[in-house]
Formats: structure tokens, C-alpha cells, sequence
């Protein structure tokens, strides 16, 4: 995925090699009670977009194999916002969180105005 993409724009991303982040052991992935994504604008915060594999299984493709995540979200859900983003991965085990490297993208406006 490109650092910058275009508003409006659906976006897939792709968390690989996930391990745990305690023990860096293989994870079973399809052992997971849950998978989360959250995206945030800007800084730390609550995030502005939580989406779970136990709502919205479709938009989850799961690799055991290859140790890989992908999420498609879609322009919609994500609304009309401009800015930079992070989103955070994380498989629920029981009681514990394991969290995967933070990801960044930016949405550009797609709109230029022209001054006369």
C-alpha cells in the first residue's frame, strides 16, 4: 500500500509475519477468539474506526500459512476525512492482546481549488 492515497479511495492492508509479541513463536491465527483493526486519525486517542472479524468476517482474509492479515476497508467506512492514519492489528487469545506493528497512511483531498 502506498503511503498516500487518494480520498475516497479503499484501502487494503496487509499485517505479515505476526507473531506473538511476547514469546516470538509461530501464532495460530485461526486459534484467535478475535482479530481487530483500529484506525485512528492523527495521535493517540480512541480510535475513530474499530472493526472486528466477529462483525465483519468478509472483509478479513486470513493467511495461517503465511502468517498474514489482510483488510479491505472501504471508502465508506472510513468517511470523507483527509489526513494521516495509523492502524493497529490485534488478535484476542482468552484474556490477552497481542498487537502487531502500527501501520501509517495518509489520504490526500482529491479536490485542488483554483484561485483566479
Amino acid at each position: 500500500m502506498p503511503d498516500k492515497l487518494p480520498q475516497y479511495s479503499d484501502i487494503e492492508i496487509l499485517f505479515s509475519s505476526i507473531q506473538n509479541n511476547i514469546d516470538p513463536t509461530d501464532i495460530d491465527l485461526s486459534a484467535a477468539d478475535d482479530i481487530i483493526v483500529s484506525i485512528k486519525k492523527g495521535g493517540k486517542g480512541v480510535a475513530d474506526l474499530v472493526l472486528k472479524y466477529s462483525d465483519t468476517p468478509d472483509i478479513f482474509t486470513i493467511d495461517n500459512d503465511a502468517k498474514s492479515i489482510k483488510v479491505g476497508i472501504t471508502s465508506a467506512q472510513i468517511g470523507t476525512v483527509t489526513g494521516s492514519f495509523s492502524v493497529n492489528l490485534w488478535l484476542v487469545f482468552g484474556t490477552s492482546r497481542t498487537t502487531h506493528i502500527t501501520q501509517t497512511f495518509t489520504l490526500d483531498s482529491v479536490v485542488k481549488y483554483a484561485t483566479t
